[in-house]
């Protein structure tokens, strides 16, 4: 079987495409074999700064490891959070232990307060891309769609 063309994650090399390549180029974003490295510094119209694969992958994965900064704490005042759903970047609709879905702004302050249609408490909730809250009903199986944009909310099923 051609390992260039089976289900592995193999970086072949760039330049002659026949090799494994275990070095990297920083400069160009180049995967290079060993033999091919010397090749790559011939090309005089730039710096190379070549490393082994290990090291710059190494690199990146340290760079992706930011640190998580709080942005803000929302006190919700269900007994146990189970969902949050994103309606901006400054509102968002939650779910608990309730018959009720919450919707908050960023600063923590309770914008809407929407109670299920059947009584029961939520399975799930979502945001359609309109902005509309969406949840589901376990007891009778529905999909409910929430109108809360401009008026009082209603529900439909």
């Amino acid at each position: 079987m051609d390992p260039r063309y089976c289900a592995q994650d193999v970086l072949w090399c760039s330049l002659c495409k026949d090799a494994f390549a275990p070095m990297y180029c920083n400069v160009c974003h180049t995967h290079l074999c060993k033999n091919c490295v010397e090749k790559h510094f011939s090309d005089e119209s730039k710096v190379h700064y070549v490393v082994p694969l290990k090291q710059f992958l190494s690199t990146v994965d340290n760079s992706l490891l930011d640190v998580p900064r709080l942005i803000t704490h929302i006190t919700t005042k269900y007994k146990k959070l189970n969902r949050v759903s994103c309606l901006s970047d400054d509102e968002i609709w939650t779910r608990g232990e309730e018959t009720v879905m919450r919707l908050f702004n960023i600063r923590g302050k309770l914008v809407k307060v929407v109670k299920t249609k059947s009584g029961k408490i939520p399975e799930d909730i979502a945001v359609t891309r309109s902005g509309y809250l969406m949840y589901s009903d376990y007891t009778d199986s529905s999909l409910n769609l929430v109108h809360c944009k401009w008026f009082p909310c209603t529900t439909t099923n």
